[in-house]
């Protein structure tokens, strides 16, 4: 109880779930962790309508939607949170997942290291230097599949139990060899990637020794032949389960195994130039994991290059390896100099594109060894040991991360409609992966894995009435006529797939929709959504309408009638004073072009002759001009309006919320 106490305490502290409101923010650096909340969501959705979790779903790139078992990674942080969210709101899910994790981490690690060594401060120490390493902390940020690292020492556990009965000469049961079952499942279903580096290390170290002790491989091949020929049907059983199991969970992966390579061998060499860690990065913190490990490694920001065991570690490490070189172990030599060329990316290992997610094995080799150099020394310089290991612990970051807010979700959800188009578009952007839940909508965004991202998951997206409202695209914005029925096309098309709610983001991403990478983007979306003024009441008195219009390349202003009536328009102030070609275009393909007096606050119309029409039902009026912007422009309308009819004609859109992050549009 007492260890199950200290596991539990610690993990409350270091998962940083007291430091935040785990229902309104989330564990997690703004990354990957949306990308998994997302996941959880989706696996949600589908066992309750007893659907198999990892299904395809249309929730993400409606409504063709993507294949959900090839398009993610870790049966076990995803199930939890999905489970969870059955029950409890999905934010709170999430939180709690990190939490259980960081605990199975360190109750499968306990087991294992005190199997080891039969001494239970030292089986602490190494519990704590493996189970909450610097990788693991790093990665609660954002890969929740890697922080899940509790399987290796599980599999140690159950691959110790058997030797030592074979040992023994003691028959092994079907018990024994479904332990090892659970090991191997755990591996692969905290991540494939684990499975696949656990597979390419055995491999490897089964080469070495083959290479270096032939004659002592071949005597322990013929042992286990024996063996397998003895467990045969123990050992079928085991496998038969193992493979049902990673079959259910993981079908995508093998009926897809082509796609899948094919992705991972092409984005391999972008991975490799972004995520490849340095030298410093094996010894000390990166700056992710806190600015505190700047002053000592000046290696880029990143998670990926997060792989130090810790500086405290490395000592103990260091210790460990010089006393047990000493003792003839020089085979640690080689696993040093091997990691460190690994990682490193001097030696590449196949399908293995972040070589520093390798640093989960090496920690496990670390912690095992400094326990058994421990196992010589003091206990009170053990609890030293302990209260360092701790203590170093709370300088490794934990981020949080916000959700949208709840002002602009509650009215998302009032609105019809099956989904929700996003915008600016990006099937990348994590953040949009949360959407689903708070909009209780389908997106037609949305990131998963590169696995599962091909032609078909694409091909909404990239339809030419969208791929305009995509960021990134060099700015040759030509589109000019008023007359073109720009904005009925697009809505037309998007009615027609069931897309009713617009949500325009201006300021995610550190305000992408404002950056000149969007320019032509945003001049795209005015041209066909441009600020509107309804007008559905008579005037008393002359109306007054204030504008601010900020960040636009092209200057257009709708006024939209619902109801037949008289309108006047009695003046247009506006500003910059540049925008003299400015046209008025009435109903019926009549237009306007006010002369332009030019005053201290801009430019103010002088119509020659009254501008007074009798408008009917759904009738507009739209101000335009194609003349250079300045970054805001600034117009004021002044009208009389008399309402003679009673049909009403519903706009082909309202913009129904705005704020300086978030505008939302819904459409009739």
């Amino acid at each position: 109880m007492k260890i199950a106490a200290v596991a539990l305490i610690l993990s409350l502290f270091l998962s940083g779930i007291l430091y935040i409101n785990p229902s309104s923010r989330l564990i997690g650096d703004g990354g990957d962790n949306y990308q998994y909340f997302g996941f959880q969501y989706l696996v949600s959705e589908n066992l309750k309508s007893l659907k198999a979790p990892f299904s395809p779903t249309d929730i993400f790139r409606y409504p063709v939607g993507f294949d959900l078992s090839y398009g993610f990674d870790g049966v076990l942080p995803v199930m939890t949170g999905a489970l969870l969210g059955l029950v409890i709101p999905h934010v709170l899910a999430y939180n709690l997942t990190v939490l259980v994790l960081l605990i199975a981490n360190a109750g499968f690690s306990y087991l294992f290291f005190y199997k080891l060594y039969r001494n239970k401060l030292v089986s602490v120490i190494a519990t704590v230097f493996y189970a909450y390493s610097p990788f693991v902390l790093a990665r609660i940020n954002s890969h929740l599949n890697l922080a899940f690292t509790g399987g290796f020492p599980l599999l140690g556990y159950s691959l110790i139990s058997l030797f030592s009965r074979v040992k023994e000469n003691k028959p092994r049961t079907q018990l024994d060899y479904l332990l090892v079952t659970v090991g191997l499942i755990t591996v692969v279903f905290g991540s494939l990637q684990y499975g696949l580096i656990l597979i390419e290390i055995i491999t490897l170290a089964v080469i070495f020794f083959v290479i270096f002790n032939s004659r002592i491989a071949i005597s322990y091949c013929r042992q286990f032949l024996g063996y397998l020929k003895q467990d045969k049907f123990k050992i079928s059983v085991s496998l038969a389960v193992l493979i049902l199991l990673a079959a259910y969970f993981y079908q995508g992966y093998f009926t897809h195994l082509s796609d899948v390579f094919t992705h991972t061998s092409a984005k391999s060499s972008e991975i490799y130039e972004c995520c490849s860690p340095s030298w410093t990065d094996i010894f000390v913190p990166n700056q992710y994991s806190g600015t505190i490990w700047q002053k000592l490694n000046p290696s880029p920001d990143s998670i990926e290059k997060a792989i130090s065991i810790g500086i405290f570690e490395w000592l103990i490490f260091s210790l460990a390896a010089f006393f047990f070189i000493r003792r003839g172990v020089y085979w640690l030599i080689i696993i040093l100099a091997l990691y460190i060329l690994f990682v490193l990316n001097l030696l590449p290992l196949p399908f293995i594109p972040e070589p520093g997610r390798l640093v989960v094995i090496f920690s496990l080799i670390a912690s095992i060894f400094s326990g058994y150099y421990l196992l010589n020394l003091k206990r009170k310089l053990l609890y030293v040991v302990l209260l360092v290991i701790i203590l170093e612990r709370f300088f490794f970051r934990i981020y949080s991360s916000s959700v949208i807010d709840t002002q602009v979700s509650s009215v998302v959800r009032a609105l019809d409609g099956e989904a929700v188009l996003n915008m600016p578009i990006n099937e990348t952007d994590s953040y949009k992966s949360t959407l689903p839940y708070f909009f209780n909508k389908k997106i037609i965004d949305g990131y998963f894995h590169y696995t599962a991202d091909g032609d078909k998951s694409k091909s909404f997206i990239k339809n030419t009435m969208l791929q305009n409202l995509e960021c990134g695209q060099e700015y040759s914005y030509t589109e000019n006529s008023i007359n073109n029925n720009y904005q009925e096309e697009f809505l037309n098309f998007l009615k027609t797939n069931g897309i009713y709610t617009l949500v325009l983001f201006k300021k995610l991403n550190n305000e992408q929709f404002y950056f000149e990478e969007c320019r032509s983007m945003r001049s795209w979306w005015y041209r066909r959504m441009p600020e509107t003024l309804i007008i559905d009441k008579t005037t008393e008195d002359i109306g007054i309408n204030n504008y601010e219009l900020s960040y636009r390349d092209i200057f257009e202003f709708e006024i939209y009638f619902p109801y037949r009536g008289i309108f006047e328009l009695t003046g247009i102030l506006l500003d910059p004073p540049n925008l003299t070609n400015t046209t008025v275009y009435l109903p019926m393909n009549n237009l306007i072009k006010p002369d332009w007096i030019v005053g201290s606050s801009g430019l103010e119309s002088n119509f020659a002759d009254p501008v007074l029409i009798e408008v009917h039902s759904g009738d507009k009026i739209i101000i335009s001009s194609d003349g250079k912007l300045a970054d805001t422009v600034y117009l004021t309308i002044f009208y009389k309006f008399e309402k003679t009819g009673s049909v009403f004609t519903k706009p082909a859109f309202r913009k129904v919320f705005t704020s300086n992050e978030h505008e939302v549009y819904d459409l009739n």
